[in-house]
């Protein structure tokens, strides 16, 4: 009956929608004014983002509005949503550009290993492994570890900067030691093309 549809309603559905502050598509309060501030509304969207596709939809008002507002995570985070097929909006490559740029002068050390990635691809864009390697570079030194594995690649193959294996090594070796599969699965490739000798380079 309609009636038990309402207390379904009431008892079971309404307390978890309501565990969201900004779930109500009516949430018009700022976002630095919602519980949590802006930090704890990017931290809720990401759980949010994985849900439903109505989840994401609301998430990604999130991070639009703390993108705004200086928020380097909620920037990389769109601009990576913005660079990558079906995430339920259109792609856009130039503002996702803008994006990573924006999060990287923050400080962010994951959007300047994305710029990298750019640079190294070429996207819309000739290759640069020049500025692709020295990327590479800060994000490494900030231990982001696809960033090492990525330098290691470079610096083995001397694209952007002359070839340097045993670092290549050691970065591979870093990265390995931290647990990193894609690390040591490189590692081993790169030992094998030297007859699995680490020392006399």
């Amino acid at each position: 009956s309609f009636s038990f549809f309402l207390f379904l309603f009431f008892f079971f559905l309404f307390p978890f929608l309501s565990y969201f502050p900004f779930s109500s598509p009516m949430t018009r309060e700022p976002i630095q004014n919602r519980p949590g501030g802006v930090e704890g509304q990017v931290e809720e969207a990401k759980a949010m983002f994985k849900i439903c596709a109505d989840g994401a939809r609301r998430a990604l008002r999130v991070y639009e509005e703390a993108a705004q507002l200086g928020h380097t995570e909620a920037q990389r985070i769109l601009a990576y949503v913005l660079h990558t097929p079906g995430n339920g909006v259109p792609m856009d490559l130039q503002r996702g550009r803008e994006l990573y740029e924006a999060a990287a002068a923050g400080n962010s050390p994951e959007a300047l290993c994305a710029q990298a990635e750019i640079a190294q691809m070429g996207v819309r864009g000739p290759r640069d492994y020049v500025r692709a390697t020295q990327l590479f570079e800060q994000a490494a030194d900030a231990g982001i570890k696809h960033a090492k594995r990525s330098l290691a690649r470079n610096l083995q193959g001397g694209l952007g900067i002359r070839v340097d294996v045993p670092r290549a090594l050691q970065l591979l070796e870093e990265v390995s030691a931290a647990g990193s599969w894609m690390g040591k699965k490189s590692l081993v490739s790169m030992l094998g093309g030297r007859g699995g000798l680490r020392d006399g380079a």
